[in-house]
């Protein structure tokens, strides 16, 4: 991730400091800054998930006898998925850093110069905790996914963590909460963006999360 995401990251922002008209140092200290914190934020989040997965499935030693092999429990071989198995965990912790990198660097901004969130900042107030709560479940549970047999008991937790990170976001969707309003005003020039957007943006997200609960429980019991 650190040689792909956040090099395709970083660029986004410096193509969009050129693009507002910004100097060369001002484009640097921007790119440097974006590789500093979301470089940060990809180190601390991947080294919490692989310590739970390398953790998950130990079993404490045997009582009133040393240890031996044969303690082992008996596992099923995972199978083998390839380079898809990590595509769940490379898009939602891009998703994760996409949220916490336009919140802090707030990359877009206005013909007066005043730089904006993307996204609606009255969110970090209440929904996008659970939002990024969810995308962390995922990221967890996709690495466990690539590395270790999935069990009925894995695609339960992972019902848990897709409703943690899809509802609120097709709640705060359903109530047109989710983009900053100065935002929306600033690109639309006016132009209020229908209803209907939001409609099948909602409706988007619902089905995607269902598809995804389903997909994980077929493969549980493969």
């Amino acid at each position: 991730m650190l040689s792909t995401v956040l090099p395709v990251v970083t660029a986004v922002g410096a193509v969009l400091d050129v693009l507002d008209g910004q100097g060369a140092g001002e484009v640097i200290g921007g790119a440097v800054g974006a590789v500093l914190s979301l470089g940060t934020q990809m180190i601390a989040w991947l080294t919490v998930v692989f310590a739970l997965v390398e953790r998950s499935g130990k079993r404490a030693g045997t009582v009133g006898g040393a240890w031996t092999p044969d303690d082992l429990p008996e596992r099923r071989v995972p199978k083998k998925r390839g380079a898809a198995a990590y595509a769940g965990v490379v898009w939602h912790a891009l998703l994760i850093a996409l949220i916490v990198w336009q919140h802090t660097a707030q990359p877009y901004r206005t013909d007066g110069g005043i730089r904006l969130d993307v996204l609606d900042p009255g969110l970090w107030s209440g929904w996008i905790w659970p939002i990024l709560a969810g995308l962390v479940g995922l990221v967890t549970l996709d690495a466990i996914r690539a590395v270790r047999v999935w069990t009925r008991a894995l695609a339960v937790w992972s019902v848990c963590a897709e409703a943690a990170f899809a509802l609120p976001l097709a709640w705060v969707l359903h109530r047109q909460e989710f983009f900053n309003p100065a935002f929306l005003s600033d690109v639309n020039g006016g132009w209020q963006t229908p209803d209907s957007f939001y409609t099948v943006a909602v409706a988007g997200v619902l089905a995607v999360g269902a598809g995804e609960v389903v997909k994980r429980f077929r493969e549980a019991r493969g």
